[in-house]
This record gives C-alpha cells, sequence and structure tokens, in this order.
C-alpha cells in the first residue's frame, strides 16, 4: 500500500531544514517547543511543532526536565503538582543534576525569614519559614531557563515570519521568577517591552487556552531582523529576550553600549 503522510512528514517536507542551528543541518525529528512536559495533563498548545536535527532535540532534554518541573511551582495553582507529575520529574531533574534539590531548598533559617518577609508571606502555624516553599534559584535554573529562551525564541522567529534565523544570529535573554511580581507588584522588563509587542499568539488546543499556563507576545522589526520576545509560564517565571539577525551589527551596538554606560550588558546570550 502507499505511504499515507503524517503531519511528521507534512512538517518536514515543508521545512527540511533544522530551525534552531540556523538550517545548516537536515530536519530529521519533530521539537515540541516549548517542552510538552511543562504542560498539565498533556494539554499542550497546538502549532509549536518545529523541524529539528537530532542532535538540536536531544540536545536540551536534561534541562527541559528542570524548567518542567520549575513551572509547577504555582503557588496560584488551584492544585500544586495537579498532574501529579512533579516528584517524578524532580527524581529525573536529580539524577541528571545530583546538586539540584538540594542547592534549591538549602535556605537557612535566617534567609527563609528574610525571604518571607521580603515578599509578604505569612508562616502558617507549625511550619517552620523553611517550610513554606520559597526556593532558590539554582545553577541548573539558570542553564534551564536560558536554553528554553535561545530555544523558543529562535522558534518564534520562525512560526511569525516563516525564515531560519541565521547561525550566527544573536539571541539576548533576561528571565525572571514570581518573587519579582510579588514583592514589587510587577516585572519590570515586561513593562518596558510591552510597547514593542506586536502581537499575543493563540495558545490554545481543540478551542481551549492554555494562557494561564503559556503566554507569549512577540515582536519584529520590518526588515525582520530584529526581535523581541516575552514569554511567561504560569506565576512562577518567564524571560524576555532581544533577537539581532546581523551578528556584526549587535556586537558593534553592545560594544557601543558598554562603553557609553561604563557597565556590561545586563542580558545573557543564549
Amino acid at each position: 500500500m502507499p505511504h499515507r503522510p503524517t503531519p511528521r512528514d507534512a512538517l518536514l517536507a515543508k521545512c527540511p531544514y533544522c530551525i534552531f542551528c540556523g538550517g545548516t543541518e537536515p530536519a530529521t525529528t519533530i521539537e515540541h517547543c516549548p517542552p510538552r512536559a511543562l504542560f498539565d495533563r498533556k494539554q499542550w498548545p497546538a502549532g509549536f511543532d518545529f523541524a529539528s536535527c537530532e542532535a538540536c532535540n536531544a540536545g536540551s532534554k536534561n534541562l527541559d526536565v528542570v524548567v518542567a518541573a520549575l513551572r509547577r511551582f504555582d503557588p496560584t495553582h488551584s492544585e500544586i503538582d495537579g498532574d501529579g507529575r512533579l516528584m517524578g520529574l524532580l527524581r529525573n531533574a536529580r539524577q541528571q543534576h545530583p546538586e539540584f534539590i538540594e542547592q534549591m531548598v538549602s535556605l537557612s533559617p535566617v534567609d527563609a525569614r528574610k525571604a518571607a518577609r521580603r515578599l509578604g508571606l505569612a508562616r502558617p502555624s507549625g511550619m517552620t519559614f523553611q517550610e513554606i516553599g520559597i526556593v532558590r534559584v539554582t545553577p541548573e535554573m539558570d542553564k534551564a531557563v536560558y536554553s528554553l529562551a535561545a530555544k523558543l525564541s529562535r522558534a518564534l522567529y520562525f512560526k511569525q515570519l516563516g525564515l531560519i534565523f541565521p547561525k550566527d544570529g544573536v539571541v539576548l535573554a533576561s528571565w525572571f521568577t514570581n518573587a519579582e511580581k510579588i514583592e514589587s507588584g510587577q516585572v519590570r522588563i515586561l513593562n518596558t517591552v510591552a510597547p514593542l509587542m506586536a502581537q499575543g499568539l493563540e495558545i490554545q488546543r481543540s478551542s481551549k487556552s492554555l494562557s494561564d499556563q503559556f503566554d507569549c507576545r512577540v515582536g519584529f522589526s520590518d526588515d525582520n531582523r530584529l526581535g523581541v520576545v516575552s514569554a511567561v509560564f504560569g506565576f512562577v517565571f518567564g524571560f524576555v529576550s532581544f533577537l539581532d539577525a546581523d551578528n556584526e551589527k549587535c556586537m558593534q551596538n553592545l560594544r557601543e553600549l558598554e562603553k557609553a554606560t561604563g557597565k556590561p550588558c545586563p542580558l545573557t546570550r543564549c
């Protein structure tokens, strides 16, 4: 019988090169970005599947489990760990990154009390400040979120423009946790970039909105060189990224900025 093309076949036929490494490698797999593990009860958004080479697809799996676990630390969710996957994700994260959990919860009693007071969190009767759920940002969280920012920024560039972001293009990002929103009532970088955002993306599956788990907004220049992306995952964490398809011009602008301000760029290249 003749082979019936699958959705995977159709996507790879439409985009035969990996969108994550600048189109330099043939695409042989489909990558789901953001990773499906970030979403509850297998309800991930439609339309976020991208052509990828094997190396790009597999290269971030050990970090994907960290952001998937992090996304479930949502104090506003009606059920923390509503889909029952948190403990398994934490075990997996610990296998890949042995010091992850210990670093995450290693607040001293004094530091935990200071953090709770700064965030306006009351200590329930019978609990210590260390037990109320404040966690420390770990090096693995940094790596994992910046890995996600690198991939998702490139994926959205392709999704919105139909173009593969150049291999030597620059993605600069900054990420934040819910601590900033709890402490000051706002996330400053989101307010700063809001005027640059031309549109919010439709995040849904089978007509059901998933914006409570993932909210994303983008903006691109008319010549497709520059872009800005904001992505927020529940009430837990998010990032803002800036894209420049022209490496040389971007590096020149950064050098001029650092010279003018006397300070290094506050953004991380990812």
